[in-house]
């Protein structure tokens, strides 16, 4: 896995590179096809309920949910959701706590400490959790999932 951490890192600093964004894309699909595909058989089925009159189960997961650019961007998004139509649940791969994580998680429906889980657990409290989409905030930066 340490190899697919050192290729995650490539790609992020390619991102500030003067690479062509066609050659940076390509990149980021083999990084898929050698550290990403070997897991789908791993991928569990989807059981959540399908009723069309349910909310959906929104997760966000991110090490950034705390005084950083992408919790700016974010917390905008988190105060329009719709809570009739949609639950969400932040997942933080951090132990920070500053004032933006408090707005943060007072603005979600639910709010998971990850940091301290390995990946393992990290798909199982998300499946416990009934997620329909999970959203990744972080890409390929520090203290994502698997680094």
């Amino acid at each position: 896995m340490h190899l697919a951490v050192a290729h995650s890192n490539l790609l992020f600093s390619l991102h500030y590179s003067d690479y062509e964004p066609t050659a940076v894309y390509a990149e980021h699909l083999q990084w898929a096809e050698r550290h990403a595909k070997p897991l789908a058989a791993a991928i569990q089925a989807h059981d959540n309920d399908r009723s069309p009159e349910r909310r959906l189960r929104i997760g966000y997961i991110s090490e950034d949910f705390w005084n950083h650019s992408v919790a700016h961007f974010f917390e905008p998004l988190l105060a329009a959701h719709s809570r009739t139509d949609f639950e969400v649940i932040c997942y933080t791969n951090n132990k920070k706590v500053d004032a933006t994580t408090k707005r943060l998680r007072q603005l979600a429906d639910g709010w998971r400490a990850i940091h301290v889980l390995d990946d393992e657990q990290v798909v199982d409290l998300v499946h416990q959790d009934g997620i329909d989409i999970l959203i990744d905030l972080s890409g390929h930066t520090t203290n994502t999932p698997s680094k």
